[in-house]
């Protein structure tokens, strides 16, 4: 009886967990903060005057 008590709470602290984390995630998501990394790390938004030798070496 007692290891089942245990497992239970092992189990519901596990749910809960996922939980809160998916809830950061749309949050995060929400406020565009993965599209604003995306944008700035992508190639074409490098201020370079040589943006295709960053072009041709970063594909």
């Amino acid at each position: 009886m007692g290891q089942a008590s245990v497992e239970y709470g092992i189990v519901t602290f596990a749910f809960v967990g996922m939980l809160l984390a998916l809830g950061l995630l749309s949050q995060k998501l929400q406020a565009g903060l993965f599209i604003d990394h995306a944008i700035q790390s992508a190639s074409h938004a490098l201020a370079a005057s040589t943006t295709w030798f960053c072009d041709v070496f970063l594909f």
